[in-house]
């Protein structure tokens, strides 16, 4: 087996994310199968300050071996949003693309030191996020070996030349959706990249309880879902939005949020927000939902979705949503909504259709069974392994001059 890292720039069992639980996920996984896994990231806990909080240095997490390295500074949003004027502007040149992707964080130059100083003795590199500076500065030290999962969604930082060179210097990408290949080929002339779409295994855990959810959080209605951060970038206020001018006409059911709330949210009779729950807790949730309310128009995958899918349970997802709605054209479980009638009228549908609510149930699990299992994704980060494993031809080669 092979000695591989992972560069993640946050990790760890208690850290919440989907990229951040895609890098631990695949990590154990492949620890699993007999690979040396050691994990380079920082000692930041949350994204938005990227404060050292956990002690640098090797620690353990299971079989992985975690090698943590200090942030330079905590991000200056001031700095931050200083730097993004040119990019704002449509102008901007690799100067500021560099002061971009510094101030944004997490800037850990000893990330950086131990790839080029160690980047040899492992035989391939995985790169979670193209997003960060750890990727798009680290990918040209390891290039002959690099793999990057870039979970990329539009948003202004994946305009940035850098992630597109990062892209095009690695052996392998391994991509979570077409549509997220598709935007990569749009931006940044990528067409023909070597990589797979992959995603990452779902599995329902044995003993997924629903009742014991309506139990636990004393919920007698029928309800929506929503999991994760609760965030306007999620588009959680237009959810919320959506779901009371329903609620106005039509009170029969709950939204249920499940998560930290990084926004304030309304005192409402029919909005349930239960906080930060355990894993479990949320499987029964999820089992237990009328459908699963997902309004995030920046996705790469979503979890959320494919483990509601899994479930059986139906995806309530916007339109201007390609990832989103390419599931559901995939799948034919889910609804997409447009404006707030839209999101009224396929409540209501799910409401009172149950055959239509099975049908799309049944559906959605046949669609996570056929492209979501484990013993698939593993056999793809596999091949994208053994490619960066062996060293092309063209070694020497020199590296293009950064943009």
């Amino acid at each position: 087996m092979s000695r591989l890292a992972i560069v993640s720039p946050r990790f760890g069992p208690g850290i919440t994310g989907g990229a951040e639980k895609l890098a631990r996920d695949i990590g154990m996984r492949l620890a699993a199968r007999g690979h040396e896994i050691t994990v380079l990231t920082t000692c930041a806990e949350d994204y938005v300050t990227w404060a050292d909080v956990l002690p640098a240095g090797e620690s353990r997490d299971g079989p992985l071996r975690v090698v943590r390295f200090p942030v330079r500074a905590p991000r200056d949003l001031a700095r931050w949003e200083a730097a993004m004027q040119p990019l704002l502007a449509g102008r901007w040149t690799g100067a500021d693309e560099e002061r971009v992707l510094r101030e944004a964080g997490p800037d850990a130059p000893a990330v950086l030191d131990h790839l080029r100083e160690h980047g040899d003795g492992y035989q391939a590199v995985i790169f979670f996020t193209l997003l960060y500076l750890p990727t798009v500065a680290g990918v040209p030290l390891v290039w002959d070996r690099a793999i990057v999962v870039p979970l990329l969604h539009e948003e202004l930082a994946a305009h940035l030349n850098a992630q597109g060179r990062a892209l095009r210097l690695a052996r392998e990408v391994i991509w979570n959706t077409p549509e997220e290949r598709a935007l990569a080929e749009h931006l940044h002339d990528v067409e023909g990249l070597r990589g797979a779409v992959c995603g990452v295994g779902v599995e329902v855990p044995p003993g997924t309880d629903p009742e014991r959810a309506r139990t636990r959080f004393g919920l007698e209605r029928p309800y929506l879902l929503y999991a994760g951060r609760i965030d306007r970038d999620k588009g959680c206020t237009e959810l919320i939005e959506n779901f009371t001018a329903w609620a106005q006409r039509d009170d029969r059911a709950d939204l249920v949020l499940a998560g930290k709330a990084w926004m304030p949210l309304p005192e409402h009779p029919r909005i349930r927000h239960l906080g930060v729950v355990e894993q479990a807790e949320l499987w029964d949730l999820l089992a237990g939902a009328t459908a699963t309310a997902i309004p995030s128009r920046r996705e790469s995958l979503s979890m959320l979705a494919l483990e509601s899918l899994a479930c059986g349970v139906p995806i309530l997802v916007p339109s201007g949503s390609p990832v989103l709605e390419g599931h559901v054209r995939r799948s034919s479980a889910g609804l997409v909504h447009g404006d707030a009638a839209d999101f009224a009228a396929a409540g209501q549908l799910l409401l009172d259709d149950a055959q239509t609510r099975r049908e799309l149930g049944r559906n959605g699990q046949r669609y996570v069974a056929a492209n979501y299992t484990w013993e698939r994704i593993e056999a793809l980060y596999e091949r994208a392994i053994a490619t960066a494993c062996r060293r092309p031809a063209t070694s020497g080669r020199t590296i293009p001059p950064r943009p």
